[in-house]
Protein backbone atom coordinates (compact mmCIF):
# COMPACT_ATOMS: atom_id res chain seq x y z
CA UNK A 1 0.00 0.00 0.00
CA UNK A 2 1.06 3.57 -0.69
CA UNK A 3 2.59 5.65 2.02
CA UNK A 4 0.55 8.77 0.94
CA UNK A 5 -2.70 9.24 -0.42
CA UNK A 6 -2.73 10.95 -3.82
CA UNK A 7 -4.26 14.17 -2.38
CA UNK A 8 -1.55 14.16 0.47
CA UNK A 9 1.09 13.52 -2.58
CA UNK A 10 0.11 16.17 -4.55
CA UNK A 11 -0.02 18.87 -1.48
CA UNK A 12 3.62 18.26 -0.87
CA UNK A 13 5.07 18.39 -4.67
CA UNK A 14 2.24 21.35 -5.22
CA UNK A 15 4.46 24.41 -3.60
CA UNK A 16 7.76 22.83 -5.85
CA UNK A 17 6.76 21.83 -8.89
CA UNK A 18 3.54 24.13 -9.67
CA UNK A 19 5.18 26.21 -11.72
CA UNK A 20 2.10 29.37 -11.05
CA UNK A 21 -0.34 26.81 -12.42
CA UNK A 22 -3.26 26.41 -9.99
CA UNK A 23 -4.13 23.29 -8.41
CA UNK A 24 -6.24 22.15 -11.48
CA UNK A 25 -3.68 22.66 -13.61
CA UNK A 26 -0.93 21.18 -11.61
CA UNK A 27 -3.12 17.73 -10.70
CA UNK A 28 -3.40 17.52 -14.97
CA UNK A 29 -0.04 18.45 -16.07
CA UNK A 30 1.16 15.74 -12.76
CA UNK A 31 -0.97 13.13 -14.66
CA UNK A 32 -0.26 14.15 -18.35
CA UNK A 33 3.60 13.91 -16.63
CA UNK A 34 3.46 10.05 -15.96
CA UNK A 35 1.44 8.96 -18.74
CA UNK A 36 3.89 8.21 -21.78
CA UNK A 37 3.27 9.29 -25.16
CA UNK A 38 0.58 12.45 -25.48
CA UNK A 39 -1.89 11.92 -22.93
CA UNK A 40 -3.73 15.06 -24.48
CA UNK A 41 -4.50 13.50 -27.68
CA UNK A 42 -7.86 13.39 -28.09
CA UNK A 43 -9.25 9.71 -28.81
CA UNK A 44 -12.28 8.39 -31.31
CA UNK A 45 -14.82 9.94 -28.90
CA UNK A 46 -13.19 13.28 -28.53
CA UNK A 47 -11.91 12.47 -24.94
CA UNK A 48 -8.25 13.23 -24.01
CA UNK A 49 -6.25 9.79 -23.55
CA UNK A 50 -5.85 11.30 -19.91
CA UNK A 51 -8.94 10.70 -18.03
CA UNK A 52 -8.59 13.46 -15.79
CA UNK A 53 -8.69 16.36 -18.72
CA UNK A 54 -12.08 15.33 -19.08
CA UNK A 55 -13.06 16.07 -15.64
CA UNK A 56 -14.56 19.48 -14.42
CA UNK A 57 -12.42 21.96 -12.50
CA UNK A 58 -14.85 20.99 -9.87
CA UNK A 59 -13.95 17.11 -9.89
CA UNK A 60 -10.28 17.75 -9.95
CA UNK A 61 -10.56 20.18 -6.86
CA UNK A 62 -11.76 17.99 -4.74
CA UNK A 63 -8.65 15.31 -5.88
CA UNK A 64 -6.87 17.96 -4.32
CA UNK A 65 -8.95 18.36 -1.21
CA UNK A 66 -8.51 14.80 -0.91
CA UNK A 67 -12.83 14.63 -1.13
CA UNK A 68 -12.98 12.06 -3.69
CA UNK A 69 -10.64 9.45 -5.77
CA UNK A 70 -9.88 8.74 -8.56
CA UNK A 71 -12.04 6.24 -9.89
CA UNK A 72 -10.46 2.50 -10.14
CA UNK A 73 -10.90 3.21 -13.86
CA UNK A 74 -9.35 6.22 -14.61
CA UNK A 75 -6.52 5.26 -12.24
CA UNK A 76 -6.23 2.04 -14.05
CA UNK A 77 -6.27 4.16 -17.66
CA UNK A 78 -2.95 6.16 -16.32
CA UNK A 79 -1.44 3.05 -14.93
CA UNK A 80 -1.70 1.44 -18.44
CA UNK A 81 0.34 4.23 -19.90
CA UNK A 82 2.61 4.73 -17.01
CA UNK A 83 6.01 6.01 -17.83
CA UNK A 84 8.11 7.07 -14.04
CA UNK A 85 11.24 7.96 -16.34
CA UNK A 86 9.38 10.52 -18.25
CA UNK A 87 7.80 11.87 -14.56
CA UNK A 88 11.70 11.57 -13.06
CA UNK A 89 12.58 13.85 -16.48
CA UNK A 90 9.54 16.71 -15.33
CA UNK A 91 10.49 16.30 -11.88
CA UNK A 92 14.26 17.43 -12.30
CA UNK A 93 13.62 20.18 -15.18
CA UNK A 94 11.18 21.74 -12.56
CA UNK A 95 12.86 22.10 -9.54
CA UNK A 96 16.29 22.94 -8.50
CA UNK A 97 18.49 21.18 -6.57
CA UNK A 98 17.50 23.03 -3.67
CA UNK A 99 14.20 22.80 -4.51
CA UNK A 100 14.95 18.91 -4.53
CA UNK A 101 16.32 19.20 -1.08
CA UNK A 102 13.57 20.69 0.07
CA UNK A 103 11.05 18.51 -1.53
CA UNK A 104 12.88 15.77 0.63
CA UNK A 105 12.84 17.00 3.78
CA UNK A 106 8.62 18.32 3.47
CA UNK A 107 8.54 13.95 2.54
CA UNK A 108 10.45 12.84 4.73
CA UNK A 109 8.31 14.77 7.33
CA UNK A 110 4.71 13.10 5.80
CA UNK A 111 6.39 9.78 6.32
CA UNK A 112 6.98 7.02 8.63
CA UNK A 113 10.82 7.52 10.09
CA UNK A 114 13.46 6.07 8.69
CA UNK A 115 11.06 5.62 5.06
CA UNK A 116 13.82 7.82 3.25
CA UNK A 117 17.66 7.37 3.71
CA UNK A 118 19.83 10.01 3.53
CA UNK A 119 21.44 9.19 0.29
CA UNK A 120 17.88 8.18 -1.21
CA UNK A 121 17.02 9.82 -5.02
CA UNK A 122 13.77 11.92 -4.10
CA UNK A 123 12.78 12.01 -7.85
CA UNK A 124 12.95 8.47 -8.14
CA UNK A 125 11.16 8.07 -4.83
CA UNK A 126 8.77 10.23 -5.94
CA UNK A 127 7.81 8.83 -9.30
CA UNK A 128 7.78 5.56 -7.41
CA UNK A 129 5.60 6.49 -4.48
CA UNK A 130 3.15 7.98 -7.75
CA UNK A 131 3.38 4.48 -9.21
CA UNK A 132 2.13 2.56 -5.64
CA UNK A 133 -0.61 5.28 -5.81
CA UNK A 134 -1.74 4.51 -8.83
CA UNK A 135 -1.59 0.76 -7.90
CA UNK A 136 -3.87 1.46 -5.01
CA UNK A 137 -6.27 3.66 -6.75
CA UNK A 138 -6.81 1.33 -9.57
CA UNK A 139 -6.84 -1.88 -6.97
CA UNK A 140 -9.72 0.35 -4.52
CA UNK A 141 -7.35 0.06 -1.64
CA UNK A 142 -7.75 4.31 -1.86
CA UNK A 143 -10.96 3.85 -1.16
CA UNK A 144 -10.79 1.35 1.72
CA UNK A 145 -7.87 4.17 3.34
CA UNK A 146 -10.69 6.80 3.25
CA UNK A 147 -13.18 4.21 5.31
CA UNK A 148 -10.19 4.05 7.88
CA UNK A 149 -8.17 1.13 7.32
CA UNK A 150 -4.96 3.66 6.87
Amino acid sequence: MALLTFSEFVNVLFPFLRNGESETQFIKMLTNQIMQGKPGAKTYDNKSRNPILNKSDRAIQYYFKGERFISQGDASIILSSCDRYKFEDYMRSQCSEDGLSQLKEEMVKCLPKGTIGEKCDIVSFCADLLVDILKDLASGKEDRRRKGDK
